[in-house]
């Protein structure tokens, strides 16, 4: 048995060649999960919902959210908060605390707190 890191933004390689996959945002993991469950089931976290939509769209656009701007740079708060797609996503405890990684499923974690089991 070997392991291999392999560190890529083309999803479609990642699939092909992966067991399990870890998102990261910010140098922080957002997503931790067997890549069965990330590409069968599909990703929690918001980030990595757009990750993987805009990997199989011939001319990727990756939702931006013209309106809200990005946080500062602060060791509070979710940094995907302004451009996060679940309801309330960018205000209250998304704004004032770090999410943690939760285990949302077998060998599933998300850092999200809108992702409280991972339903769309």
């Amino acid at each position: 048995k070997s392991t291999m890191v392999f560190i890529s933004h083309d999803l479609r390689l990642v699939k092909f060649l992966s067991t399990r996959v870890i998102v990261l945002l910010h140098g922080r993991i957002v997503e931790d999960a067997p890549a069965s469950v990330f590409f069968s089931e599909g990703p929690g976290h918001p980030y990595s919902r757009e990750l993987l939509k805009s990997a199989y769209d011939p001319k990727p656009v990756l939702d931006l959210n013209e309106g809200r701007k990005p946080p500062e740079r602060t060791k509070e708060g979710c940094t995907f908060r302004h451009r996060c797609a679940f309801p309330g996503g960018g205000a209250g405890i998304c704004a004032k605390q770090t999410p943690e990684l939760t285990t949302v499923g077998p060998g599933h974690r998300v850092a999200c707190h809108r992702c409280q089991p991972c339903a769309e």
